[in-house]
Protein backbone atom coordinates (compact mmCIF):
# COMPACT_ATOMS: atom_id res chain seq x y z
CA UNK A 1 0.00 0.00 0.00
CA UNK A 2 1.22 3.51 -0.82
CA UNK A 3 1.34 5.19 2.61
CA UNK A 4 1.69 8.63 1.01
CA UNK A 5 -1.74 8.32 -0.60
CA UNK A 6 -3.71 5.97 1.67
CA UNK A 7 -4.06 5.21 5.36
CA UNK A 8 -5.13 1.57 5.15
CA UNK A 9 -8.40 2.05 7.03
CA UNK A 10 -10.24 -0.60 5.00
CA UNK A 11 -7.46 -3.11 5.65
CA UNK A 12 -7.63 -2.55 9.40
CA UNK A 13 -11.39 -2.89 9.36
CA UNK A 14 -11.11 -6.20 7.45
CA UNK A 15 -8.67 -7.69 9.97
CA UNK A 16 -5.41 -7.23 8.05
CA UNK A 17 -2.14 -6.71 9.97
CA UNK A 18 0.55 -4.20 9.07
CA UNK A 19 4.05 -5.72 8.84
CA UNK A 20 6.04 -2.57 8.15
CA UNK A 21 7.53 -0.49 5.36
CA UNK A 22 9.68 -1.59 2.43
CA UNK A 23 13.07 -0.08 1.60
CA UNK A 24 11.68 1.69 -1.46
CA UNK A 25 13.25 -0.53 -4.15
CA UNK A 26 11.67 -2.29 -7.10
CA UNK A 27 12.93 -5.39 -8.84
CA UNK A 28 14.22 -4.89 -12.37
CA UNK A 29 15.56 -8.36 -13.08
CA UNK A 30 16.01 -11.38 -10.78
CA UNK A 31 18.60 -10.05 -8.26
CA UNK A 32 18.78 -6.47 -9.57
CA UNK A 33 16.85 -3.70 -7.83
CA UNK A 34 16.32 0.03 -8.44
CA UNK A 35 15.87 2.50 -5.59
CA UNK A 36 12.63 4.43 -6.18
CA UNK A 37 12.89 6.34 -2.87
CA UNK A 38 9.18 5.62 -2.44
CA UNK A 39 8.64 2.98 0.29
CA UNK A 40 5.37 1.08 0.56
CA UNK A 41 3.59 -0.59 3.46
CA UNK A 42 3.02 -4.36 3.64
CA UNK A 43 -0.24 -5.77 4.97
CA UNK A 44 -1.08 -9.46 5.44
CA UNK A 45 -4.07 -11.56 6.44
CA UNK A 46 -4.17 -15.24 7.35
CA UNK A 47 -6.53 -17.21 5.11
CA UNK A 48 -6.79 -20.18 7.49
CA UNK A 49 -6.40 -20.85 11.18
CA UNK A 50 -3.24 -22.86 10.60
CA UNK A 51 -1.58 -20.35 8.29
CA UNK A 52 0.87 -18.94 10.83
CA UNK A 53 1.67 -22.41 12.15
CA UNK A 54 2.47 -23.61 8.63
CA UNK A 55 4.67 -20.59 7.92
CA UNK A 56 6.66 -21.19 11.10
CA UNK A 57 7.49 -24.79 10.16
CA UNK A 58 10.97 -25.60 8.78
CA UNK A 59 9.39 -26.53 5.43
CA UNK A 60 6.01 -26.05 3.79
CA UNK A 61 3.47 -28.89 3.75
CA UNK A 62 3.51 -31.10 0.68
CA UNK A 63 0.23 -29.64 -0.64
CA UNK A 64 1.67 -26.10 -0.71
CA UNK A 65 4.98 -26.91 -2.36
CA UNK A 66 5.86 -26.00 -5.91
CA UNK A 67 6.55 -28.98 -8.21
CA UNK A 68 10.20 -27.86 -8.49
CA UNK A 69 10.54 -27.29 -4.74
CA UNK A 70 13.73 -28.41 -3.06
CA UNK A 71 14.75 -28.13 0.60
CA UNK A 72 16.30 -24.75 1.44
CA UNK A 73 19.87 -24.58 2.76
CA UNK A 74 20.20 -24.90 6.54
CA UNK A 75 19.98 -21.70 8.61
CA UNK A 76 23.07 -20.00 9.99
CA UNK A 77 24.02 -21.72 13.29
CA UNK A 78 25.45 -18.49 14.76
CA UNK A 79 23.36 -15.47 15.66
CA UNK A 80 23.93 -12.43 13.47
CA UNK A 81 25.46 -10.18 16.20
CA UNK A 82 28.12 -12.83 16.89
CA UNK A 83 29.34 -12.88 13.28
CA UNK A 84 31.48 -9.78 13.85
CA UNK A 85 33.59 -11.43 16.56
CA UNK A 86 33.89 -14.65 14.54
CA UNK A 87 35.15 -12.72 11.51
CA UNK A 88 37.64 -10.74 13.60
CA UNK A 89 38.86 -13.93 15.28
CA UNK A 90 39.63 -15.57 11.92
CA UNK A 91 41.15 -12.39 10.50
CA UNK A 92 43.64 -11.95 13.37
CA UNK A 93 44.78 -15.59 13.64
CA UNK A 94 45.04 -16.99 10.12
CA UNK A 95 47.52 -16.29 7.34
CA UNK A 96 46.32 -15.98 3.76
CA UNK A 97 48.21 -18.48 1.53
CA UNK A 98 47.12 -16.67 -1.66
CA UNK A 99 49.05 -14.08 -3.62
CA UNK A 100 47.93 -10.47 -3.03
CA UNK A 101 47.19 -9.87 -6.70
CA UNK A 102 43.76 -10.91 -7.96
CA UNK A 103 42.07 -11.57 -4.60
CA UNK A 104 38.35 -10.72 -4.69
CA UNK A 105 37.21 -12.10 -1.34
CA UNK A 106 38.98 -11.77 2.05
CA UNK A 107 40.35 -14.96 3.59
CA UNK A 108 38.49 -14.51 6.89
CA UNK A 109 35.15 -14.17 5.13
CA UNK A 110 35.65 -17.33 3.06
CA UNK A 111 36.75 -19.42 6.02
CA UNK A 112 33.96 -18.15 8.25
CA UNK A 113 31.43 -19.11 5.57
CA UNK A 114 32.97 -22.59 5.35
CA UNK A 115 32.99 -22.99 9.14
CA UNK A 116 29.37 -21.86 9.45
CA UNK A 117 28.24 -24.15 6.63
CA UNK A 118 29.98 -27.20 8.10
CA UNK A 119 28.58 -26.40 11.56
CA UNK A 120 25.12 -26.25 9.95
CA UNK A 121 25.58 -29.75 8.51
CA UNK A 122 26.71 -28.99 4.94
CA UNK A 123 28.98 -31.53 3.26
CA UNK A 124 31.04 -30.59 0.24
CA UNK A 125 31.77 -27.34 -1.65
CA UNK A 126 28.43 -27.41 -3.49
CA UNK A 127 26.46 -27.48 -0.24
CA UNK A 128 28.70 -24.76 1.22
CA UNK A 129 28.01 -22.54 -1.80
CA UNK A 130 24.26 -23.08 -1.43
CA UNK A 131 24.50 -22.20 2.25
CA UNK A 132 26.36 -18.97 1.43
CA UNK A 133 23.74 -18.02 -1.16
CA UNK A 134 21.03 -18.55 1.46
CA UNK A 135 22.44 -15.90 3.83
CA UNK A 136 20.59 -12.60 3.88
CA UNK A 137 22.37 -9.34 3.08
CA UNK A 138 22.51 -8.36 6.75
CA UNK A 139 24.51 -11.49 7.55
CA UNK A 140 26.70 -10.95 4.48
CA UNK A 141 27.47 -7.41 5.61
CA UNK A 142 28.57 -8.70 9.02
CA UNK A 143 30.99 -11.06 7.29
CA UNK A 144 32.44 -8.23 5.11
CA UNK A 145 31.28 -9.75 1.85
CA UNK A 146 32.03 -7.91 -1.37
CA UNK A 147 29.51 -5.05 -2.03
CA UNK A 148 27.41 -5.61 -5.13
CA UNK A 149 27.97 -2.97 -7.79
CA UNK A 150 24.97 -0.80 -8.57
CA UNK A 151 22.95 -2.03 -5.57
CA UNK A 152 22.52 -0.52 -2.15
CA UNK A 153 23.05 -2.65 0.96
CA UNK A 154 23.57 -5.80 -1.11
CA UNK A 155 26.61 -8.06 -1.05
CA UNK A 156 27.98 -10.97 -3.09
CA UNK A 157 29.29 -14.25 -1.69
CA UNK A 158 31.99 -16.48 -3.25
CA UNK A 159 31.06 -19.18 -5.72
CA UNK A 160 31.62 -22.91 -5.48
CA UNK A 161 34.96 -22.78 -7.31
CA UNK A 162 36.34 -20.29 -4.79
CA UNK A 163 35.42 -22.59 -1.92
CA UNK A 164 37.01 -25.57 -3.69
CA UNK A 165 40.28 -23.74 -4.26
CA UNK A 166 40.45 -22.49 -0.69
CA UNK A 167 39.68 -25.92 0.81
CA UNK A 168 42.55 -27.39 -1.22
CA UNK A 169 45.09 -24.82 0.04
CA UNK A 170 44.19 -23.95 3.61
CA UNK A 171 45.56 -25.80 6.65
CA UNK A 172 42.55 -27.67 8.04
CA UNK A 173 44.22 -28.25 11.40
CA UNK A 174 44.82 -24.53 11.84
CA UNK A 175 41.20 -23.68 10.97
CA UNK A 176 39.94 -26.31 13.44
CA UNK A 177 42.10 -24.89 16.23
CA UNK A 178 40.97 -21.31 15.61
CA UNK A 179 37.29 -22.29 15.47
CA UNK A 180 37.53 -24.32 18.69
CA UNK A 181 39.22 -21.38 20.45
CA UNK A 182 36.45 -19.01 19.35
CA UNK A 183 33.75 -21.40 20.56
CA UNK A 184 35.53 -21.70 23.92
CA UNK A 185 35.56 -17.90 24.21
CA UNK A 186 31.84 -17.68 23.43
CA UNK A 187 31.04 -20.41 25.96
CA UNK A 188 33.51 -19.96 28.85
CA UNK A 189 33.86 -22.55 31.53
CA UNK A 190 34.59 -26.25 31.43
CA UNK A 191 32.10 -28.47 29.62
CA UNK A 192 29.98 -30.84 31.66
CA UNK A 193 29.44 -33.48 28.96
CA UNK A 194 31.58 -34.30 25.91
CA UNK A 195 30.21 -36.51 23.14
CA UNK A 196 32.42 -38.55 20.80
CA UNK A 197 31.00 -38.66 17.27
CA UNK A 198 32.73 -40.04 14.18
CA UNK A 199 31.84 -38.85 10.69
CA UNK A 200 32.93 -40.13 7.27
CA UNK A 201 33.70 -37.33 4.79
CA UNK A 202 32.83 -38.47 1.28
CA UNK A 203 35.09 -37.66 -1.68
CA UNK A 204 37.96 -36.79 0.66
CA UNK A 205 41.32 -38.56 0.81
CA UNK A 206 42.05 -40.36 4.10
CA UNK A 207 44.42 -38.79 6.60
CA UNK A 208 48.15 -39.63 6.39
CA UNK A 209 49.47 -42.69 8.19
CA UNK A 210 50.79 -42.39 11.72
CA UNK A 211 54.36 -41.33 12.38
CA UNK A 212 56.80 -43.71 14.04
CA UNK A 213 56.13 -42.54 17.61
CA UNK A 214 52.38 -42.70 17.18
CA UNK A 215 52.57 -46.08 15.50
CA UNK A 216 54.52 -47.47 18.46
CA UNK A 217 51.86 -46.24 20.91
CA UNK A 218 51.24 -48.93 23.48
CA UNK A 219 47.57 -49.56 23.91
CA UNK A 220 45.51 -52.24 25.61
CA UNK A 221 43.46 -52.53 22.42
CA UNK A 222 44.65 -55.65 20.54
CA UNK A 223 46.44 -55.07 17.26
CA UNK A 224 43.75 -56.99 15.38
CA UNK A 225 41.23 -54.37 16.55
CA UNK A 226 43.43 -51.49 15.31
CA UNK A 227 43.31 -52.44 11.65
CA UNK A 228 41.85 -49.82 9.26
CA UNK A 229 38.32 -50.20 7.98
CA UNK A 230 37.65 -51.12 4.36
CA UNK A 231 36.35 -47.61 3.63
CA UNK A 232 39.30 -45.44 2.60
CA UNK A 233 37.44 -42.13 2.93
CA UNK A 234 38.40 -39.47 5.44
CA UNK A 235 37.12 -40.15 8.96
CA UNK A 236 36.86 -37.29 11.47
CA UNK A 237 36.09 -37.82 15.15
CA UNK A 238 34.52 -34.79 16.83
CA UNK A 239 34.57 -34.15 20.56
CA UNK A 240 31.58 -31.85 21.10
CA UNK A 241 29.49 -30.63 24.03
CA UNK A 242 25.73 -30.88 24.39
CA UNK A 243 25.52 -27.31 22.99
CA UNK A 244 27.42 -28.33 19.82
CA UNK A 245 30.62 -26.61 20.94
CA UNK A 246 33.66 -28.19 19.29
CA UNK A 247 36.21 -29.16 21.94
CA UNK A 248 38.63 -31.13 19.76
CA UNK A 249 38.79 -33.09 16.53
CA UNK A 250 40.89 -36.02 15.34
CA UNK A 251 41.47 -37.20 11.78
CA UNK A 252 41.76 -41.00 11.78
CA UNK A 253 45.05 -42.05 10.10
CA UNK A 254 44.72 -44.34 7.12
CA UNK A 255 46.63 -47.19 8.81
CA UNK A 256 44.27 -47.50 11.80
CA UNK A 257 40.60 -47.07 12.72
CA UNK A 258 38.40 -44.75 14.75
CA UNK A 259 38.59 -46.77 17.97
CA UNK A 260 42.39 -46.88 18.06
CA UNK A 261 42.74 -43.20 17.10
CA UNK A 262 40.43 -42.11 19.92
CA UNK A 263 42.18 -44.37 22.44
CA UNK A 264 45.54 -42.81 21.51
CA UNK A 265 44.08 -39.30 21.83
CA UNK A 266 42.53 -39.63 25.29
CA UNK A 267 45.81 -38.92 27.21
CA UNK A 268 46.19 -35.58 25.35
CA UNK A 269 42.82 -34.20 26.53
CA UNK A 270 41.95 -32.39 29.76
CA UNK A 271 38.75 -34.14 30.86
CA UNK A 272 38.90 -33.87 34.65
CA UNK A 273 35.35 -33.76 36.02
CA UNK A 274 33.79 -34.24 32.56
CA UNK A 275 31.32 -36.99 31.62
CA UNK A 276 32.27 -38.58 28.28
CA UNK A 277 29.67 -40.37 26.16
CA UNK A 278 30.54 -42.71 23.29
CA UNK A 279 28.88 -45.28 21.09
CA UNK A 280 29.31 -49.02 21.43
CA UNK A 281 32.49 -49.14 19.34
CA UNK A 282 34.47 -47.45 22.14
CA UNK A 283 33.09 -49.61 24.96
CA UNK A 284 36.31 -51.38 25.98
CA UNK A 285 38.13 -51.71 29.29
CA UNK A 286 41.11 -49.68 28.05
CA UNK A 287 38.98 -46.61 27.39
CA UNK A 288 37.09 -46.90 30.67
CA UNK A 289 40.35 -47.24 32.62
CA UNK A 290 42.02 -44.35 30.80
CA UNK A 291 39.07 -41.99 31.26
CA UNK A 292 38.62 -42.67 34.97
CA UNK A 293 42.20 -43.26 36.13
CA UNK A 294 44.14 -41.29 33.53
CA UNK A 295 41.87 -38.33 32.79
CA UNK A 296 39.82 -38.16 35.98
CA UNK A 297 36.57 -38.23 33.97
CA UNK A 298 33.33 -40.16 34.12
CA UNK A 299 31.84 -42.05 31.18
CA UNK A 300 28.54 -43.28 29.79
CA UNK A 301 29.07 -46.03 27.21
CA UNK A 302 26.65 -48.19 25.24
CA UNK A 303 26.93 -51.97 25.33
CA UNK A 304 25.51 -53.97 22.42
CA UNK A 305 25.38 -57.58 21.27
CA UNK A 306 28.49 -57.09 19.10
CA UNK A 307 30.46 -57.70 22.32
CA UNK A 308 28.84 -60.95 23.50
CA UNK A 309 31.23 -61.66 26.40
CA UNK A 310 30.90 -58.18 27.92
CA UNK A 311 27.13 -58.22 27.36
CA UNK A 312 26.78 -61.62 29.02
CA UNK A 313 28.83 -60.42 32.01
CA UNK A 314 26.68 -57.30 32.33
CA UNK A 315 23.50 -59.36 32.18
CA UNK A 316 24.88 -61.64 34.87
CA UNK A 317 25.72 -58.73 37.19
CA UNK A 318 22.56 -56.78 36.32
CA UNK A 319 19.84 -59.41 35.88
CA UNK A 320 16.99 -56.89 35.57
CA UNK A 321 16.39 -53.69 33.67
CA UNK A 322 17.55 -50.53 35.38
CA UNK A 323 16.82 -46.86 34.85
CA UNK A 324 16.90 -45.33 32.22
CA UNK A 325 16.86 -48.44 29.99
CA UNK A 326 14.00 -49.91 32.01
CA UNK A 327 11.61 -48.71 34.66
CA UNK A 328 12.70 -46.42 37.50
CA UNK A 329 14.54 -48.18 40.31
CA UNK A 330 14.30 -47.76 44.07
Amino acid sequence: MDSQRFRGTCYRAAGWQRLGSTQGSQRDWQDFYTDTEHPKELWVKALSRRALQQLRQPSLPQALRHPDWRPPPPPCPVQTPQLDSLWEWFRDRLTDPRKPKGKRHPLAMILVLIALAVAAGCQGPHAIADFAQGLNHGQRRRLRCRPRKGARRQFDVPGERTFRRMLARIDAQEVKTVLAQWMAQQEPGRPVVVHVDGKVIKNAAPAPARAGAARDFESEIPLKDQKPKADQALMLVNFITDTQRLVDQVAVPRDTNEEAAVAAHWPQMDLAGVCVTTDAAHTVKANARQLTQGNGADYLMILKANQPHALAKAQQLLPGSFFPSGGPHD
